[in-house]
């Protein structure tokens, strides 16, 4: 366009705009609203029509233009399907038949000028119910981290991590929905903008709070601890145990998680103490179970409400290290005295010949560990044995029913380190007394009346005669009990 015609036409629309703003004026102060000749809205002809009969063409228009309108909106492969007739949308009608009505019959304008197009546009605020229903179908859930305890692998413990959620943003939606509907398009696809969502418990925590905390094995290789029945019932009552999980203010009572030792529920006879004596009975070696979670939960450092060491200390822990238990006796029970849950895994090596006790949970705080120390510190004297008389034994026969045993005193200590090797602390954990034992050997006449030369010392009697006294008074029946 030349300069001249341009500034032709600027000086022919500045004078239309005030004749239209007149004219439309004059028409509707004075009634008469008709549409001018050639005037188009959205393609549809309303040359001539008067304001209300154009405004109900649009409006028919304007709903299948609605109806016809199609949106998409996906996230994470789901995809879910809007058409206009499910939204709330506005259109700009009022606003564009005033506009036509003002340009009337004026022949010099130009077609572009009688031309006319509403526009679409969401009412966002009142789109919302509509959109969180699609959000609450799109929206991807958080999914927390597990752990599950697998005896079986190297970390005992099998992970599966955290996935974020994705949390569908209604006001983006409804925003680009909007804009494509003010740009004139009939149809839109969506990628569902999100925000992530935190998952509550995460693979870290997970693993923290599965972390070994502390673990001790002992060996039952060497004679009488490989007994067969006494492996057994160490296999049996490690089954039981592994993967115990104890709450935090729960209480772990060895007596009760493993139920009576008997011959109904399952367990074989093997040595046990008895009495100041290895007897069999159902259960036996079940102690060496119960002192080696003993160790473990003293480095764990959780608080123990039960314990009693054995008659004598015992060659698979070092002495005062040992925890005996017995049915309907002595027990062995802790308390989980942390925050978080801790589980308990037994496991044993039958090849090795060795039991290990597992603690997880969250570790000791800043690092700290906790080593377990003991010494003997003091030694009572053997008693010696009493001679008892048995008239139905035959000459010659000497029976050894109990050992004499000397005792002894000890002392077991919780050290703890720091995370750089550093001891930083040393406390008593344990002072324990293992009784000196007195004999007692059965014997027949000819051997008893050989030593029968002063008849009333208190430590040879005939059987059915009541017993003598046990030198220091030590030998208990409820000191000396243990699978």
């Amino acid at each position: 366009m030349k300069l001249r015609d341009f500034a032709k036409k600027a000086a022919i629309y500045s004078v239309l705009a005030g004749f239209l703003f007149l004219c439309g004026c004059s028409l509707i102060s004075s009634g008469k609203k008709i549409m001018g000749e050639k005037i188009s809205i959205d393609g549809i002809d309303v040359s001539l029509m008067d304001f209300d009969s154009a405004r109900a063409e649009l409006l028919r228009a304007q709903s299948a233009r609605q109806k016809n309108w199609k949106c998409t909106v996906s996230l994470d492969g789901v995809t879910k399907e809007l058409t206009g007739d499910m939204l709330p949308v506005k259109f700009n009608s009022e606003e564009v038949l005033n506009d036509a009505l003002n340009v009337q019959n004026w022949q010099f304008l130009d077609a572009e000028f009688r031309r006319f197009e509403t526009r679409m546009s969401l009412d966002t605020d009142a789109a919302a119910a509509v959109l969180k229903k699609i959000k609450e179908e799109l929206d991807v859930p958080f999914k927390n981290a597990t752990a599950k305890y697998n005896p079986e692998t190297d970390g005992k413990f099998d992970f599966t991590g955290h996935v974020y959620g994705k949390s569908v943003s209604i006001e983006k939606i409804a925003q680009m929905i909007n804009s494509a509907m003010l740009a004139g398009k009939n149809e839109l696809a969506i990628e569902a903008p999100f925000e992530p969502v935190e998952p509550e418990y995460t693979e870290e925590m997970a693993r923290t709070d599965n972390s070994l905390i502390s673990t001790y094995t002992t060996s039952f290789a060497k004679s009488p601890h490989n007994a067969k029945g006494r492996v057994f019932n160490i296999n049996k009552a490690a089954g039981i145990i592994d993967g115990y999980i104890l709450k935090p203010g729960e209480e772990f009572n060895m007596n009760k998680v493993l139920g009576p030792r008997t011959e109904e529920t399952g367990w074989e006879k093997a040595p046990g103490i008895r009495y100041g004596k290895y007897e069999m009975e159902y259960g036996g070696g079940v102690c060496q179970v119960s002192s080696t979670l003993f160790n473990t939960v003293m480095m764990a450092d959780l608080k123990i409400t039960d314990r009693r060491p054995h008659s004598w200390p015992l060659t698979y822990v070092p002495i005062g290290r040992d925890a005996t238990i017995s049915t309907d006796g002595p027990n062995f029970k802790f308390v989980n005295n942390t925050d978080s849950t801790i589980l308990i895994s037994a496991s044993v090596d039958n090849k090795e010949k060795t039991i290990t006790m597992e603690i997880y949970g969250q570790p000791l705080k800043d690092g700290i560990y906790i080593r377990i120390t003991s010494e003997r510190i003091a030694t009572i004297a053997n008693p010696g044995s009493e001679i008892i008389l048995d008239r139905s034994l035959a000459f010659g026969t000497r029976i050894e029913d109990r050992e004499s045993r000397s005792g002894k005193k000890s002392v077991t200590y919780k050290e703890y380190y720091d995370k750089n090797g550093k001891l930083i602390d040393r406390v008593v954990a344990y002072e324990d007394t293992y009784p000196a034992i007195k004999g007692r050997v059965y014997v027949s006449e000819d051997i008893f009346y050989g030593y029968d030369k002063n008849p009333k010392e208190p430590d040879i009697r005939e059987v059915g005669d009541p017993p003598g006294q046990d030198i220091g008074g030590q030998v208990g029946s409820d000191l000396i009990f243990g699978d």
